[in-house]
């Protein structure tokens, strides 16, 4: 697979996501002026903010297909460096279990039960964020060796995919949560809020993993190394 390849992908793979965020803005449009809440289906098959369906599957298997390319890299890495392949292990297995999150929403679910077990308020949403924290400063112990022994561009490739995502999955998601709760606004203030906030969220997640699979694929290339050792 060449460098053609790995930006023809990326390039399908934007192009997939426009197409999922204009079915989600055009159902939503419809809901809103229309008040049509299902369109034979079609509304829950294309909402954005829906589980088990078309975008959140797409998702979850553009981040799988992540997750694949680190294990076949780590194989790649295998004979030249064991930390790299046990670094290249770890970040698939990240990535496997991101992508099952973004099927199932364990971290939803999760707060409910932690809530309860702490007598929190029920407006206390980011509960869940304790046990991932916890969970992913065991595992940035464990990398930090492996993602210092990378090529400088594929770090910077990996940093700005991985923004990308955190800026949807935690700043638009915190943002989509104060209209969902936001007492004073206007019902239908709050609606359109929270639609475009769930829209940017899930946009910038998957344009997120869009470029994280690109770097990744180059990398498999070796497309990092062959630039570095033509400067």
């Amino acid at each position: 697979m060449g460098l053609y390849d790995s930006t023809r992908i990326f390039r399908l793979h934007c192009w997939a996501i426009m197409f999922l965020l204009a079915c989600n803005t055009l159902i939503n449009m419809l809901y809103f002026t229309m008040g049509y809440d299902h369109i034979l289906g079609i509304f829950p098959a294309f909402d954005v903010n829906k589980e088990w369906n078309v975008p959140s599957i797409f998702s979850a298997l553009a981040i799988l297909f992540c997750s694949l390319t680190c294990a076949r890299i780590a194989v790649m890495r295998r004979p030249l460096s064991g930390l790299l392949y046990l670094g290249w292990i770890g970040a698939g297995l990240i990535l496997l279990f991101i992508a099952a999150d973004e099927l199932m929403s364990f971290h939803e679910h999760l707060s409910k039960p932690m809530r309860h077990a702490m007598d929190l308020d029920r407006r206390i949403f980011y509960i869940w964020a304790l046990p991932y924290m916890l969970g992913i400063a065991v595992f940035a112990i464990f990398l930090i060796p492996w993602w210092l022994k990378l090529n400088s561009k594929l770090r910077i490739a990996l940093l700005t995919a991985a923004l990308v995502f955190v800026c949807g999955a935690v700043l638009f998601e915190v943002i989509g949560n104060m209209f969902f709760l936001h007492e004073e606004k206007s019902q239908t203030i709050a609606d359109y809020g929270y639609w475009i906030s769930t829209t940017f969220e899930e946009g910038l997640e998957m344009f997120g993993m869009a470029l994280a699979l690109r770097a990744l694929l180059r990398e498999q290339e070796g497309y990092y190394a062959s630039a570095t050792s033509s400067i």
